[in-house]
């Protein structure tokens, strides 16, 4: 099953020159020579740092770790961190409760993404909720895409990641108008989650077209 590394960084006002050059020149292709397919670079607009974020994918857990033994990748790492400040990191896989194929490169969309942990001894209510009512409510919505809900592995601050993606960031507002959205909200946060939270992203310039996504 296909894996997400997150990688999350802020940068020093004085070293966007050459971390642009670095990221352009080094980072993305060296995440690609290592097996690790960038995905996707966003900014985060509203919400808790880090500011930049990168995604790249492997296609496994083994994978990915043999990757990340390697001395090229340890190297690759350290270079960024000479540069970036406040690195952060999470490897999360999918739940398998969104129907999707390979995860691929997206440009020119926004996220709200949501974070949160199962309440303790919910786990089946929770499931029953997001699978007949949370999920379906949403793929309803014409203006968004239910990309993938996301279980964290290692890292980050909560269990479960909810990925919603938007071609135009109005919609987002119209996500959190909607009534059947709201009331659902609400009642995942009372009912069935802990230690929610939620982030706003856009992406970066630094990533191809997309092939899955119709802008």
């Amino acid at each position: 099953m296909q894996v997400l590394m997150k990688m999350g960084w802020n940068l020093p006002p004085e070293r966007t020159e050459e971390y642009s050059e670095f990221v352009k020149n080094r980072f993305i292709p060296g995440c690609t020579e290592l097996g690790l397919q960038p995905v996707g670079g966003f900014y985060v607009e509203v919400g808790a740092g880090p500011i930049l974020m990168s995604v790249n994918r492997a296609d496994s857990l083994e994978d990915l770790n043999r990757i990340m033994a390697s001395v090229e990748y340890e190297q690759l790492v350290a270079d960024l961190k000479d540069i970036v400040v406040g690195y952060r990191s999470k490897i999360m896989r999918s739940t398998g409760r969104v129907p999707r194929g390979t995860y691929q490169i997206q440009k020119g969309v926004w996220k709200f993404n949501q974070y949160w942990d199962i309440q303790p001894g919910k786990r089946a209510d929770y499931a029953q909720f997001i699978l007949q009512e949370y999920h379906p409510a949403l793929e309803a919505l014409d203006y968004l895409e239910v990309t993938d809900a996301w279980q964290v592995l290692i890292g980050g601050h909560s269990e479960i990641v909810l990925e919603l993606t938007f071609r135009d960031p109005v919609d987002i507002g119209a996500l959190f108008d909607n009534p059947t959205y709201r009331e659902n909200s609400y009642r995942l946060k009372t009912e069935y989650v802990t230690n929610y939270y939620s982030r706003i992203l856009r992406t970066t310039e630094y990533f191809a077209e997309p092939r899955w996504f119709a802008l």
